[in-house]
């Protein structure tokens, strides 16, 4: 709202035909166009000569060799010359979109003031929510998909690229895989023993205990009896293989 209250306030002191920036654009393209040299063909057509090179104009259709005439909508230097050359005003040639009466029609146009957010009028519709996000399946792409008019040419040119070229493993050194699929490191990592671990065995329940024959439990019981007596060592139920 405030820069169309300026472009309003400024467009009451301009003059003229055109906006001051195309004023200005056409001021320079007079100065480049005192290189060029025209010559008549036909009531619209001219050849301009700039340098070693030669442009084909037409003010029928405003149109230009350097095409820069029909992207600006602003004569080029080429142009400039052959309309000064035909006896005509460069202003009478610029697109009607650059003058003053169509700045005026652009902010023309009222915006509608806003109040502060205290005063705005709620309305129950319900909260809006973000929609739902699918994943796509399988890997998602790197490379941007080009237009087609898009140059296909890699970043760097003095890259070889890697197609046809068979691969090499830095385990076995030999070619058609990598270090992944190697089958001799899956053989070697497969055939791989492992070192001894420790394991519990089962504490034996009196029951089974009962029975074994008198003599031989007898004989366990003094031995572990003896052995608590002069302080040896503890009996375990832990083997290592």
């Amino acid at each position: 709202m405030r820069r169309y209250q300026l472009k309003r306030y400024g467009i009451k002191t301009l003059k003229g035909k055109l906006c001051p920036k195309i004023v200005e654009k056409l001021k320079a393209v007079s100065e480049e166009a005192t290189d060029c040299l025209s010559r008549y063909a036909d009531d619209s057509m001219f050849e301009v000569e700039k340098g070693r090179r030669t442009y084909v104009m037409d003010l029928r259709k405003r149109t230009s060799g350097c095409r820069k005439w029909e992207m600006t909508r602003v004569s080029c230097a080429h142009g400039y010359s052959a309309i000064t050359f035909h006896g005509h005003k460069p202003k009478d040639y610029v697109d009607h979109y650059y003058s003053i009466k169509m700045f005026k029609k652009a902010y023309a146009p009222m915006i509608y003031p806003v109040p502060s957010e205290e005063k705005w009028i709620w309305i129950n519709h319900g909260v809006l929510e973000l929609p739902k996000s699918r994943v796509a399946l399988g890997r998602p792409r790197k490379a941007r998909t080009r237009s087609p008019d898009e140059s296909r040419e890699p970043k760097n040119p003095y890259r070889m690229r890697k197609f046809g070229v068979k691969g090499k493993c830095s385990f076995c050194k030999l070619f058609g895989h990598n270090t992944k699929t190697c089958p001799k490191k899956k053989y070697l990592a497969s055939n791989y023993r492992q070192p001894a671990t420790e394991v519990e065995l089962p504490i034996p329940s009196p029951a089974s205990t009962q029975s074994v024959g008198s003599s031989s439990s007898r004989r366990e019981d003094t031995k572990l009896a003896t052995s608590s007596r002069r302080g040896g060592a503890q009996p375990h139920n832990k083997k290592f293989l």
